[in-house]
C-alpha cells in the first residue's frame, strides 16, 4: 500500500456533510497528498466513514487515526476491515489504538487497567476471526497507534507499522530506532507554515490547549481523579515548551517530522 509522503489528519470532515466530505477527499486528492486520516472519538462511528470517503477519490488513501479497539469487539473490527478493503483494495488501512483512559473509562465505561495487553488480546482475536463473506482480494492493511516502546515493538510484529500522534520530532527518531527499518512510521505532526517566531507561538499554542481545554471540561463533567489527567497534560505542556519556530527551525521540523 502507498500512502504517498504526506497526508493530512484531521477531524474536519466529521462537521460537514458525508457528500461534502468526500468532495473534499478528491481535493486532497487532487492536491497530491496520499492519505487522509480520520479520528474516532465522538462523532462518526470509524469504519462507516472511511467507507463513505473512499467515495470521493479514486487513488487517495482513507485511514483511520485511529480506531478504538474499545468501540467495537475484534470480530466486528475484523469483518469491518476485511468488507471495506474487499469494497476499495490497497486503499484504506486501519489504524487501531487504545485511545485515552478519560475517553474509554468516562465516556464508554469500559476498564482501561491493561491496555497494552488489551490491544495483544484484540490483534490475536482480530486474527481468528470468522468471516464467511467474500473477502478482499489483497491483504488487509492495519497500523498501531503507538508511543511507547512495548506498543511500538508490537506494531511492527503484528501490525504494518506505527501512528504516532501529538509527538515532538525527537520521538519520530526514537520511534524509528525502536520499530527497525521495515515497519511504516506514519507521524501526525502539527507544523506552523509560519516565519514569525511570536505569530508561531501564539498559534502552536492554541493547537496545542485545545485537549487540555477538553480535558478539563471531561474532568469537570465526569468528576474523573487528577491522576487520569496528568499524563496527557504534562505531554501537551512539554509540547507547549518546545515550540521554538525561528527561521529555518520551521524547515527543520518538516524535514524531522515528516
Amino acid at each position: 500500500m502507498d500512502i504517498g509522503q504526506y497526508g493530512i489528519w484531521t477531524f474536519s470532515l466529521d462537521m460537514v456533510p458525508s457528500s461534502q466530505a468526500a468532495e473534499h477527499v478528491g481535493e486532497l486528492e487532487a492536491l497530491g497528498y496520499g492519505a487522509v486520516w480520520i479520528p474516532e472519538a465522538v462523532g462518526r462511528e470509524a469504519f462507516t466513514s472511511a467507507a463513505l470517503l473512499l467515495r470521493g477519490g479514486s487513488t487517495i488513501t482513507v485511514a483511520t487515526g485511529i480506531a478504538s479497539i474499545y468501540a467495537r469487539d475484534p470480530m466486528a473490527a475484523a469483518a469491518a476491515h476485511k468488507t471495506v478493503t474487499e469494497a476499495y483494495p490497497d486503499r484504506f488501512l486501519l489504524g487501531l489504538g487504545v485511545s485515552h483512559q478519560v475517553m474509554v473509562e468516562g465516556i464508554r465505561g469500559h476498564d482501561y487497567s491493561k491496555p497494552y495487553s488489551a490491544m495483544v488480546a484484540y490483534l490475536d482475536a482480530m486474527d481468528q476471526a470468522m468471516f464467511m463473506a467474500a473477502g478482499p482480494t489483497n491483504e488487509p492493511q492495519r497500523m498501531l497507534a503507538a508511543l511507547g516502546p512495548r506498543m511500538l515493538r508490537l506494531s511492527a510484529e503484528k501490525t504494518a507499522g506505527a501512528f504516532p500522534y501529538f509527538q515532538v520530532p525527537e520521538h519520530t527518531a526514537s520511534a524509528r530506532e525502536t520499530l527497525g527499518e521495515g515497519p511504516l512510521l506514519a507521524v501526525e505532526k502539527a507544523v506552523v507554515l509560519e516565519t514569525d517566531p511570536a505569530k508561531a507561538r501564539e498559534i502552536a499554542g492554541r493547537i496545542a490547549e485545545k485537549p487540555r481545554r477538553s480535558l478539563e471540561v471531561l474532568k469537570r463533567t465526569l468528576s474523573l481523579p487528577k491522576r487520569q489527567c496528568f499524563e496527557a497534560t504534562h505531554t501537551i505542556e512539554t509540547l507547549m515548551h518546545q515550540v521554538t519556530f525561528q527561521g529555518a527551525d520551521v524547515e527543520r521540523l518538516i524535514k524531522e517530522g515528516f
